[in-house]
């Protein structure tokens, strides 16, 4: 009942917001498995519950260790190249860690956002270099 619900919390929350990649990890016997996730069950990145997570970024540890938010990456694992947030998600009583959420960005699609975002500042410095430079020749 839980797991369903959670799952279709995911996934709403996944199509409203256009983040394709947001699922669930948790961890038993020092190894992590994919819980619940926003991903569909058609995408390649998909993985089915309790699937083991074989190459997870070390970070995963510190989380669970530390309680905080981390980006991580650019990093490789078994699914490909990712810039990803992981957030933990702690119990009421504040004493576990409950489960850890994930938000992939593939590398190549996180490069080109943050080209496009220091490419616009640089072009708008630019016109104006160009409009001073003009301003100043034709007066």
């Amino acid at each position: 009942l839980y797991f369903r619900r959670l799952n279709k919390q995911i996934s709403q929350y996944s199509d409203y917001s256009g983040v394709k990649r947001i699922y669930t990890l948790g961890q038993r016997g020092g190894h992590y498995y994919f819980g619940p996730e926003g991903i569909d069950s058609e995408d390649p990145f998909s993985s089915p519950p309790g699937t083991k997570y074989l190459q997870p970024p070390s970070a995963l540890d510190e989380i669970l260790s530390d309680r905080k938010t981390r980006v991580v990456g650019p990093f490789e694992d078994e699914y490909g190249r990712f810039v990803s947030c992981f957030s933990p998600v702690i119990s009421r009583d504040g004493e576990d860690v409950l489960m850890v959420v994930g938000v992939d960005i593939p590398e190549k699609q996180w490069n080109e956002e943050v080209y496009s975002v220091k490419l616009k500042p640089l072009g708008i410095t630019l016109i104006l270099l160009i409009l001073i430079y003009f301003g100043f020749h034709l007066s």
